[in-house]
C-alpha cells in the first residue's frame, strides 16, 4: 500500500487503481454508477485527490 500522503497531491486513475488494487475500467465504471471515490475532471483529464482516496478506502472497512 502507498504511503499516506500530501492531501493536495492529485492521482491519475492507473495511481489511484494502484492504491486500490483494482483496474482502471472499474474505477472507470464507478464514475459512471456515481459509486467508488469522488474525482476532479480537469478538461478532459480525470484525476483523484489522494487524501480522498485514502479516506474512502479506509471508510470501507467491514467489521468482522
Amino acid at each position: 500500500m502507498m504511503p499516506m500522503t500530501n492531501s493536495s497531491e492529485l492521482w491519475t486513475p492507473a495511481e489511484t487503481a494502484d492504491y486500490l488494487k483494482t483496474s482502471t475500467n472499474t474505477l472507470q465504471n464507478w464514475r459512471c454508477l456515481k459509486q467508488g471515490p469522488t474525482f476532479v475532471k480537469l478538461g478532459k483529464m480525470v484525476r483523484y485527490r489522494a487524501d480522498v482516496v485514502q479516506a474512502w478506502a479506509l471508510g470501507c472497512e467491514v467489521a468482522a
